[in-house]
């Protein structure tokens, strides 16, 4: 299965590549629809960085629009090693676009929230029942 999602999903991002076939403004769509399943997201992230510059020729250098397929690729990223290469990656991008704040940030998040959440399981099952 995943093999038939690998051939899909790439075919589908290549397609981004292609004025005619993906128009500018729906780029954000067709990214986010790869990453926000589990078996594209580090794939949209590749293809994202891969063609960073003909992306940014194609949308313009506006942060609003570039911002927006950072966030919708890294929104599901909540990894401390998806958190530092996005932050090196978008370190390069934040100097020569004013980019990356917020997506800084949003990864940020979902790591606390994960760790916090990992705590949160350990631990109250100990208070209320002790160690089993």
């Amino acid at each position: 299965m995943y093999q038939y999602l690998f051939f899909v999903f790439s075919r589908y991002l290549k397609a981004t590549l292609d004025r005619h076939q993906v128009k500018p403004q729906d780029l954000k769509i067709a990214l986010g629809v790869v990453a926000s399943n589990p078996e594209g997201h580090l794939l949209a992230w590749r293809h994202l960085k891969a063609h960073w510059t003909y992306m940014q020729a194609m949308l313009g250098n506006g942060t609003f629009s570039l911002g927006s397929l950072i966030s919708a690729v890294t929104s599901h990223f909540a990894t401390p090693y998806d958190h530092l290469e996005v932050n090196i990656t978008l370190l390069f991008s934040y100097f020569f676009c004013g980019l990356g704040q917020s997506e800084y940030l949003l990864i940020r998040l979902n790591i606390f929230a994960l760790t916090l959440g990992a705590t949160f399981i350990i631990t109250i099952p100990r208070v209320h029942f002790g160690d089993l």
